[in-house]
């Protein structure tokens, strides 16, 4: 979908793909696609439905006490996207990075692809065949 009006948020995302037409589009099947830095210097890309929250405690339980969020400009550096753009698809990005998703991740999904302007809508079966993610418990 797109052009459109740019998202900042998830919640912007929502409005503006039901306003275009899309069907189905809840808060839920948004991918919500978070940078992360982990303990041992990794870039770690964690994926959640958008009206989830991350578990810092269970993240950290994995990847280390000191795994935080990326810095705005460390987003850009690593993803090449401004921060609300970032897709869920690592594969994409200049810098390589891991893929951590949340078990609950719906069965379609909706995220930017890199641009605030444009969004698309895929099954998650296709994007785990595309992106291969680590899948676990990450939520609160």
């Amino acid at each position: 979908l797109g052009p459109h009006a740019a998202c900042r948020t998830s919640e912007d995302s929502v409005r503006v793909r039901l306003e275009g037409g899309w069907q189905g589009v809840t808060l839920q099947s948004g991918a919500k696609a978070m940078l992360l830095r982990t303990a041992k210097g990794r870039w770690l890309l964690a994926v959640l439905p958008a009206d989830r929250k991350l578990s810092w405690k269970k993240v950290r339980g994995m990847h280390g006490k000191a795994t935080r969020m990326a810095t705005e400009d460390e987003v850009r550096e690593v993803t090449g996207c401004v921060p609300g753009a970032v897709p869920p698809i690592a594969l994409a990005f200049p810098v390589a990075t891991d893929t951590i998703i949340d078990e609950t991740l719906p069965g379609t999904i909706n995220f930017n692809c890199g641009l605030r302007t444009r969004s698309i809508q895929m099954s998650r079966t296709e994007y785990e065949s595309v992106q291969n993610p680590c899948i676990a418990d990450i939520v609160e």
